[in-house]
């Protein structure tokens, strides 16, 4: 019971949720909580009447399905060690239907309600961070972010302090201020009608401005956030019909998480969160309370890691377990991911995909490799000029036409300047177009299961192939400058490899390419992962029935 106890703090001290508290009070806490075991398939299920616990995960894997709304499709999470639910309906009385069902054989630790309030009342620092908690859950929720996995979970949203969205907001004051000054100094002050008109006309002009330069900050202050998951450290920044940019890092490239602050951000608590990743870093800047959310990165960092350990001694266990006890069925219990597709390799295009196939698709899919192509603003700009000289070749041979009917020109013949006109036509604007569009056409990027590629193809002339492996990207990020960029939904997608940069240009929708491509990574790493783990169970399975063998020689010769 004492070594229970033991594990039981261990695992309070690793979750940032009571990480305010010292050693005696986690060893009080750890009281609190009773244990509950669950097998693989059993569930617990929860109505609007049913009394609530809150629960953490001490082993083990749990799925949570849960309807906010009755005519909404069930809300599916995954819950893994150090991962904790129920504080949603003790603290704000939110009783939605909910089953908890085990994925593993699982160990989970929870305490009624009563406990709970005794909890957070003796605690609030406690009752603070699940509040941050909740809210940053419903945030998620409200907004719907698509790219989101399907296992991904959202554990803290944050914006930029208040005190960055009031420092916005002082131009926009003095604006507002100057105008009012302007109009009461126009309405008492001048006696000339024109003159009192401009100054009234200038000072609504002014006030004008100044409100919606107010307003507009206020949406650019509430577009730009920070995203903690369960699997990568997400910052989206956004500005209203001009630009749009996420940059992210899955949180197995994170190398270190440091936190700056100046004289003014530790007065006014904020300051900014320095994520280091193997290429560079990422700047989640002005954030609220930078030691808690630089301590809540740390720790889902961390517990990446650990996770992926534990898988491990899972599967060495199970292994152990297969060569000492023969005589016993293991079964395996495998925790619920993405769903593995089949080898994927490159694929060349066919003559008529390559040319006339998809036309104007800047998506599609051959099997299970993801093209992707430029978007057909990038083939209006390169076939703007010769679209521009037919046009003119067409006007100019109008107007000669025209002319010629009125008797102002005699030189040639209509007749002429038309034949003229279609040959120039023929052999030249048409083959320039077309040489524009294929050269649009094969400009391509190309997603397969461990690859990312940048194809460059010139018509009758070179090749250029760029390539890069999926698990040697070390972040993603994605911008949309520009009002047409914003309107059109085009950008460009930055790839970090190494020291290197792959950048897919003038792409469509690039905020779902980087989610893609994130995908495919997430897949490659959990592809690898197992085969690392089968690679060193057969290693000590080997070496385990070698034992045995031995065991069993000695044993006949006795």
């Amino acid at each position: 019971m004492a070594q229970d106890r033991k594990q039981i703090e261990a695992l309070l001290k690793e979750i940032r949720l009571f990480s305010p508290l010292d050693d005696q009070q986690i060893a009080g806490v750890a009281h609190l909580f009773s244990e509950l075991s669950l097998n693989p398939e059993e569930s617990l299920s929860f109505d609007e009447n049913s009394e609530r616990i809150f629960f953490i995960v001490m082993e083990g894997e749990v799925s949570v399905s849960r309807k906010i709304e009755s005519d909404e499709e069930p809300q599916f999470d995954i819950l893994m060690v150090g991962d904790f639910y129920g504080e949603e309906a003790l603290l704000d009385h939110q009783l939605s239907p909910a089953t908890i069902s085990a994925l593993t054989p699982t160990r989970l630790l929870y305490i009624d309600r009563d406990l709970f309030n005794h909890l957070v009342s003796k605690f609030p620092q406690i009752k603070t961070s699940l509040t941050k908690t909740i809210a940053s859950r419903r945030f998620s929720l409200k907004h719907h972010f698509d790219w989101l996995n399907k296992e991904e979970l959202v554990f803290q949203v944050r914006q930029k302090h208040v005190s960055y969205f009031i420092l916005v907001q002082l131009i926009p004051f003095f604006i507002c201020l100057f105008a009012i000054m302007a109009l009461i100094f126009g309405i008492y002050n001048f006696t000339d009608l024109l003159t009192r008109n401009i100054s009234l006309v200038l000072g609504g002009l002014l006030l004008i401005v100044g409100i919606g330069w107010s307003v507009w900050g206020w949406i650019d202050w509430k577009n730009d956030y920070y995203i903690v998951t369960n699997q990568r450290v997400v910052w989206i920044e956004k500005v209203i019909w001009l630009y749009e940019s996420r940059v992210e890092a899955p949180l197995n490239t994170i190398t270190a998480v440091n936190v700056r602050t100046t004289f003014w951000g530790r007065l006014l608590g904020f300051g900014d969160i320095l994520v280091t990743t193997y290429v560079g870093k990422i700047p989640l800047r002005l954030v609220g309370d930078p030691h808690e959310m630089a301590s809540i990165i740390e720790e889902y960092w961390h517990r990446a890691k650990s996770s992926h350990l534990r898988s491990q001694q899972n599967e060495l266990e199970q292994a152990v377990n297969r060569i000492i006890n023969p005589e016993m069925v293991q079964k395996s219990y495998v925790s619920k991911s993405i769903p593995q597709p089949d080898s994927w390799t490159l694929k060349e295009l066919t003559p008529w995909e390559k040319y006339f196939g998809n036309i104007l698709n800047m998506r599609f899919e051959q099997g299970s490799i993801i093209t992707y192509r430029k978007h057909w603003i990038n083939l209006v700009r390169r076939t703007l000029k010769p679209l521009l000289v037919g046009c003119l070749l067409f006007v100019g041979i109008s107007i000669y036409t025209i002319l010629f009917t009125m008797d102002y020109i005699t030189f040639f013949s209509p007749a002429w300047v038309d034949s003229i006109g279609i040959i120039l036509i023929i052999l030249v604007i048409f083959p320039w177009l077309l040489y524009n569009y294929i050269d649009w056409r094969n400009d391509i990027y190309q997603l397969t299961e461990e690859n990312i590629f940048d194809i460059e193809r010139k018509p009758f002339g070179t090749e250029l192939k760029k390539s890069a492996s999926l698990e040697n990207i070390l972040s993603l990020e994605h911008e949309r400058p520009g009002f047409l960029g914003y309107l059109f939904n085009v950008g460009t997608v930055i790839i970090n490899v190494g020291d290197s940069k792959l950048l897919f240009q003038d792409v469509h929708e690039p905020a779902r390419i980087q989610q893609d491509i994130f995908n495919r990574m997430h897949m490659l790493r959990t592809k690898k992962e197992k085969v690392e783990i089968g690679r060193e169970r057969d290693r000590i399975i080997s070496l385990l029935e070698i034992y045995h063998r031995d065991i069993e020689n000695h044993r006949q010769e006795d």
